[in-house]
């Protein structure tokens, strides 16, 4: 038997309760509390249609939808986004069928490891730390890297057998350009430079400083944001539900990609730390301080204690270990092996500002990334937003700048001294001090009395 009755039951668990339904009419709420003598049935169902290799005619009718594009014109077909509702039951069928198949490919090594796209487990970020330390590897040997990216507009409604263009690396160019042939009409046209180009929701520039990246995002953000004011503006609306609707809207949107693009200047990131402020202040209405008699701003620690979220700079920090901490013991061998970075290497990058984003696991080990008061520290010396060059140790620091304070939060945030999550800070020495800070607030009024 293909099916079983139980794997039937856990997808059906595990489905949203939508009341949206193709041309059958059964919604997924409906499938979702069906009797177990009707999953017996689409269990023999099921089966039958392996068996005798008949996929029903009737669950390949769709239901379409128009949807209009934004800002587009209404009055042209072409504007509109066909949405096809399938009948539910068939969903649940070919997610069976899903599960199948790719146990399979992963029992055979069928699907290569370099495959990261609809994966579990596999994201785009593995994908762009792969391009990146690639990018950083060929750049510090001083050699040049070429890709030519394409993008197909309305891809899914002109699908073109294009074969795939590699990328191709040479020493010395200095001026090249790419040309595509159409064979059947023989014209010749060149492919468009860029000084930015946008890999998997990445901008990468020419020099691969990825410099205008957050200054991207941090545009989409504030568009978001202003979009969805009535929203954050709502008198109506719980403070709290306000500052949970921006950090599930809003700042996914800033800390796309963050483990490629951590090496950032203060000038940078202070200009994400100032629109989160913007937005806290608007969801808590908080402006003015009451001890003030409402003549000074209330300050960033305590607008930061009202909201009770972790500081956007430390919030990446956070996201870039994480990252990692998973990245070592993945199943696939090309990204297990992205950690697998040379000391040296890694040093040599140091100077010429061309890091690779698994040099985050060096530098953090080596407390360039955050004090031992949980301040980060490299969000807060001062740089030029296209320098990338980190200094050799913490004794060699420039000039820190902007506001310093940071929420009671992140000051008593240990998650750090987890050593079996992050295994790179087994042997940090910077962090002895901040075992003896957690130990003082451990004890609590104990740690003040002597013997």
């Amino acid at each position: 038997m293909f099916v079983v009755a139980a794997e039937i039951v856990r997808i059906l668990n595990g489905i949203k309760g939508k009341t949206s339904f193709g041309n059958d009419g059964i919604p997924n709420i409906v499938l979702k509390n069906l009797p177990i003598e009707f999953i017996q049935c689409y269990t023999v169902l099921f089966n039958n249609i392996i068996n005798n290799g008949h996929y029903p005619r009737t669950w390949r009718a769709t239901k379409v939808i128009p949807i209009l594009k934004k800002n587009k014109d209404p009055t042209n077909p072409a504007s509109y986004r066909p949405i096809s509702l399938l009948p539910n039951i068939s969903k649940i069928f070919e997610a069976l069928l899903n599960q199948k198949i790719v146990a399979h490919c992963d029992r055979e090594n069928v699907i290569p490891n370099q495959k990261f796209g609809f994966r579990y487990g596999h994201s785009t970020a593995h994908a762009i730390n792969k391009v990146s330390s690639y990018i950083c590897s060929q750049l510090n040997n001083h050699k040049m890297v070429a890709a030519c990216l394409i993008d197909l507009q309305t891809a899914f409604d002109t699908v073109l057998p294009v074969d795939r263009l590699g990328k191709r690396e040479r020493s010395g160019w200095r001026t090249f350009s790419i040309s595509l042939t159409d064979p059947s009409s023989g014209e010749a046209g060149v492919v468009p430079r860029g000084a930015v180009v946008k890999y998997l929701g990445i901008h990468i520039d020419q020099l691969h400083r990825v410099s205008s990246h957050p200054i991207t995002q941090l545009n989409k953000a504030r568009a978001a944001f202003i979009s969805l004011s009535k929203l954050f503006h709502n008198k109506y609306l719980n403070k709290r539900v306000k500052v949970i609707c921006y950090m599930l809207l809003i700042r996914p949107i800033i800390t796309y990609g963050e483990p490629v693009w951590f090496n950032q200047s203060a000038s940078t990131m202070e200009r994400l730390r100032v629109f989160e402020r913007k937005c806290l202040r608007i969801c808590l209405k908080i402006n003015r301080s009451a001890n003030s008699q409402y003549r000074r701003m209330t300050s960033n620690r305590e607008l930061y204690s009202a909201a009770n979220i972790p500081r956007i700079d430390n919030f990446i920090i956070g996201l870039t270990r994480n990252y990692f901490a998973h990245t070592r013991d993945h199943t696939n061998a090309e990204i297990s092996s992205i950690t697998d970075c040379d000391d040296h290497y890694i040093e040599a990058c140091k100077d010429s500002g061309l890091l690779p984003p698994e040099a985050f696991i060096k530098l953090d080990a080596q407390g360039l990334i955050q004090n031992v008061n949980n301040v980060p520290i490299i969000y807060h010396w001062s740089r030029h937003r296209n320098n990338k060059k980190i200094p050799r140790d913490v004794l060699n620091l420039p000039p820190l700048k902007y506001d310093q304070s940071i929420p009671l939060r992140d000051t008593k945030d240990f998650s750090r001294l987890d050593t079996t999550k992050y295994w790179w800070l087994v042997d940090a020495i910077h962090l002895d001090e901040v075992r003896r800070r957690a130990r003082r607030r451990a004890l609590g009024p104990l740690a003040n009395l002597g013997g």
